[in-house]
């Protein structure tokens, strides 16, 4: 099933701007992700990688669509879970989650000479790909196995809203961007919403970006 949402994702990403007949370009990137969440407990944010690429259309002057296939990395420790009628206590642990996300943001440019500055928002929407966690004094297994309901059952699923900046640098056809952007997820990352926590975190990234159908 995993699959089937991935190319359908896919697909849909790729083909829809490419049925479109304005000016389009695609893009690379890569770079850090400082990862926290917005909780109740006292969860320590950690660093993890992003890397995608993009395919954007202008609209309109200085607006332009921007449809992204994103791979992330978000861990975090401290946060308390394990806690059930047998053992109510909580137990502090490391978790790491990995997702798909698909970002789809409108984008507004100011461009200078051979330098354009833009900032942007949007949806997202994100699939788990994996989960580790690593009780206090413990072992790290995947949220997968037989016991994850006594410890963490993650949602397999993840909403939110980006908001960030960019400057693009020319450079021949091409340019160069760095991005800056902050994530806020909109679910609990628990399925049954048991532990009140929320994605949330800045990606420093930069990459490549080159125009087609010109």
């Amino acid at each position: 099933m995993k699959q089937v949402i991935v190319a359908a994702v896919f697909a849909a990403v790729l083909g829809a701007p490419a049925a479109a007949s304005a000016q389009m370009a695609v893009g690379l990137k890569g770079g850090v992700r400082w990862a926290g969440l917005r909780s109740d407990q006292e969860a320590e944010a950690g660093t993890g990688i992003v890397a995608g690429g993009y395919v954007g259309f202008g609209v309109a002057d200085q607006l332009a669509l921007q449809f992204e296939i994103d791979y992330g990395v978000r861990s975090f420790s401290g946060l308390g879970v394990g806690a059930n009628a047998v053992s109510p206590d909580a137990i502090p642990s490391e978790l790491q989650m990995s997702y798909l996300e698909v970002p789809l943001l409108l984008r507004v440019g100011f461009p200078r000479e051979r330098v354009l500055p833009s900032f942007f928002a949007g949806p997202y929407v994100g699939f788990l790909l994996s989960c580790d966690l690593r009780p206090e004094g413990g072992e790290s297994r995947s949220c997968d196995d037989a016991t994850r309901s006594e410890w963490f059952d993650p949602r397999g699923t993840d909403a939110g809203i980006v908001l960030g900046g960019s400057v693009d640098f020319a450079m021949g056809d091409g340019s160069f961007f760095v991005d800056v952007r902050y994530g806020l997820g909109l679910l609990s990352i628990h399925d049954d919403d048991a532990i009140s926590a929320n994605h949330g975190g800045l990606d420093f990234t930069g990459g490549f970006a080159f125009p087609i159908g010109r």
